[in-house]
């Protein structure tokens, strides 16, 4: 096979890497990720959360230093690995669920969409191409000393596209925080009052959590929001549900009949956004169980640094 092939193992062994060193430093949200995912309790517990980066990254050092024939011992388990993150991204989409997963770590917005499922069935793309290389006797470790003009042409160039295209998403991300001004939408309290957005938020911060009664993943959240206000007392905390149901947990509800937040600001449930005291949005809009959880932690420890 062409050199070329072994940039497909090279780009596997990267993503593998990266994923797996995000995943050791935020073991927290990784559990929160397997069950926002769907993956069996068998598969869930403590130690298949904390074992799976070394997995990655054990597979990433393979893919790219295992001589042939024993680079299949790296590609193969590194496909059907993929494989599984397929499955698991189309159970997500099929139920209609709103799922983030930070599996890059803070490369990309997390969520669980048609971009994830492209990138995933991309990798596994490139796992299966390693696995035919592989057991026609290639490897990255073989091919490298070996490349000619061409070869390193191919590789160079690669490299320069993968450059190219993280200044990309770098540069997209820095736009993206910057800050918004907070969007001048009507809610109504429980007393039957009516107060815009900017209006909650002028004399203090407002966290705002987006929650249903009759969301799956909500039930994290609502479990938690409740301790929220007293572990945010400098911050209101208010939770606008879904229609006219409401559950006791949840802390200062607020109607939104129309579904006005939800439709402007992008944002499904369980999500959540930090309404800053200078009519500016200062977190968020995250969405899914696991980033509105991190929302309010990060809120906690902003506050203790300030």
């Amino acid at each position: 096979m062409t050199d070329a092939v072994l940039l497909a193992p090279l780009a596997l062994a990267v993503s593998l890497a990266v994923a797996g060193v995000a995943k050791l430093r935020d073991p927290v949200g990784s559990a929160i990720a397997f069950e926002d995912l769907g993956v069996p309790a068998a598969l869930s517990g403590p130690r298949a959360v904390l074992a799976l980066p070394w997995v990655e990254i054990v597979l990433a050092v393979g893919l790219v230093a295992l001589p042939a024939p024993w680079t299949l011992v790296a590609a193969v388990p590194a496909t059907l690995l993929l494989v599984v993150y397929v499955g698991l991204v189309l159970r997500v989409l099929r139920a209609g669920e709103e799922v983030s997963c930070q599996c890059f770590g803070g490369i990309g917005d997390g969520a669980v969409d048609s971009r994830a499922l492209a990138r995933n069935v991309l990798l596994l793309l490139a796992g299966l191409l390693g696995v035919v290389d592989a057991a026609s006797g290639g490897s990255v470790v073989g091919r490298v000393p070996d490349l000619g003009g061409e070869g390193w042409a191919w590789l160079v160039g690669g490299v320069l596209l993968a450059l190219l295209a993280a200044l990309v998403v770098g540069s997209s991300r820095a736009t993206a925080e910057e800050r918004a001004g907070i969007p001048y939408l009507t809610v109504h309290t429980e007393d039957g009052e009516s107060t815009s957005l900017p209006e909650l938020a002028s004399l203090r911060p407002v966290l705002l959590v987006l929650l249903s009664t009759s969301c799956s993943h909500c039930e994290r959240v609502s479990a938690q929001v409740a301790d929220w206000p007293a572990m945010l007392p400098e911050v209101a905390v208010h939770v606008v549900g879904a229609g006219a149901d409401a559950d006791p947990r949840w802390p200062a509800v607020l109607r939104d009949p129309e579904e006005q937040i939800a439709r402007v600001l992008g944002m499904g449930r369980p999500s959540a956004v930090l309404l800053g005291a200078d009519a500016l949005v200062a977190g968020g809009p995250v969405t899914g169980a696991g980033d509105v959880l991190r929302l309010a932690s990060d809120v906690r420890a902003r506050l203790d640094e300030a």
